[in-house]
């Protein structure tokens, strides 16, 4: 009988079955027929990432922002034994609508890096605040054309319609 386990995946077959059932998170069952079972790989044996990507302001310092990451990493990693090593940023991820977005990842014991994730969310907000670094939120710029120029009888005669 082979079992794996973590916090997402079970996984049980048992002998001389014709179906085998993995329990996945949030209470869901798949079943697996036994002859579609391949290979098996477990990337989480002796440590998982907890990956936490962050957007921060366009003007923001990003020297800053590294610095910021690397202490709360630092502090995430004496606070809490299942984290093996400090939080590194690994740069910008993506360029958003509102923000630069900055992927960190955390190396962690298996089965804890959700619980890692949340925790250092919390601590670099706090971070972030204390620093003066704003986390932005979604910003839009309308312009009208000379040409569509709206009056407020324009929107008298909308309301007839």
């Amino acid at each position: 009988m082979l079992s794996l386990h973590s916090n997402n995946i079970i996984y049980v077959p048992k002998p001389f079955n014709v179906i085998s059932r993995a329990y996945y998170c949030c209470w869901e069952w798949h079943i697996i027929r036994n002859g579609q079972i391949g290979d098996i790989v477990n990337y989480s044996k002796e440590y998982i990432y907890a990956v936490v990507t962050v957007g921060v302001d366009y003007d923001a310092n990003l020297d800053q922002v590294y610095q910021v990451i690397h202490e709360t990493g630092q502090k995430l990693k004496e606070l809490d034994n299942y984290v093996l090593e400090p939080t590194t940023a690994q740069g910008v991820e993506a360029f958003g609508d509102s923000a630069v977005m900055i992927r960190t990842v955390t190396k962690v014991k298996p089965g804890h890096h959700f619980r890692v994730e949340l925790e250092f969310r919390k601590l670099l907000k706090e971070a972030f605040d204390y620093a003066g670094i704003e986390i932005p939120f979604s910003q839009h710029v309308i312009m009208f054309k000379p040409n569509n120029i709206i009056t407020p009888n324009d929107f008298v005669n909308l309301s007839k319609v």
